[in-house]
């Protein structure tokens, strides 16, 4: 009985490394954009995810909150927290926010990296960028939705960001490893 239950479980796992492997980008058809959401959670973003990432996998976190990891084809990763939500775990959601961070920096380069992403932050109000407490560099777009948000405004703000996140990846450059996992 055993040996059944782990020979399942290890094909499970395969099949998920390979639907993975295999993920694409939806087309931008597959998103009525007119469509209201009522509130966010990942249920409701995931249709405009998909069209602008290659993959993504919602998950818990310790406290029991709702989020987001996906993966754009550029190399990007970021992360999609949800925030002011009227329900336990992470449900019925008034806002969100998505964040990339990479790897810190050699301490001899934090000031110069500090400098670019505060110029980053005055030429791009509409991401926040700098250094986590730990020394990550990072950048996060905070979205509201009060009152709901058109399916089409959530993907046009997944585009944004993963724009902004890619120009900062670039401007920082070389002097930053990869883009860190969440």
């Amino acid at each position: 009985m055993y040996r059944k239950i782990v020979t399942a479980l290890m094909a499970l796992a395969a099949q998920g490394i390979a639907g993975a492997a295999l993920a694409q980008m939806q087309p931008i058809e597959s998103v009525d954009p007119d469509v209201m959401l009522p509130s966010l959670d990942a249920e409701a973003v995931a249709p405009a995810l998909a069209v602008v990432t290659v993959n993504s996998l919602a998950q818990m976190d310790d406290a029991g909150n709702q989020f987001i990891t996906a993966y754009v084809s550029n190399g990007l990763s970021f992360e999609v927290r949800f925030t002011s939500c009227a329900e336990p775990l992470s449900q019925d959601c008034k806002a969100m926010y998505m964040i990339a961070t990479w790897d810190a920096v050699d301490p001899t380069l934090q000031a110069s990296l500090d400098q670019m992403a505060g110029e980053f932050q005055i030429e791009r109000p509409i991401v926040s960028s700098g250094t986590l407490p730990d020394g990550k560099p990072y950048v996060l777009r905070f979205v509201i939705a009060d009152y709901g948000i058109q399916q089409g405004n959530i993907l046009s703000e997944f585009s944004n960001f993963i724009q902004n996140a890619t120009d900062f990846h670039n401007r920082i450059g070389a002097d930053v490893p990869e883009n860190a996992e969440q």
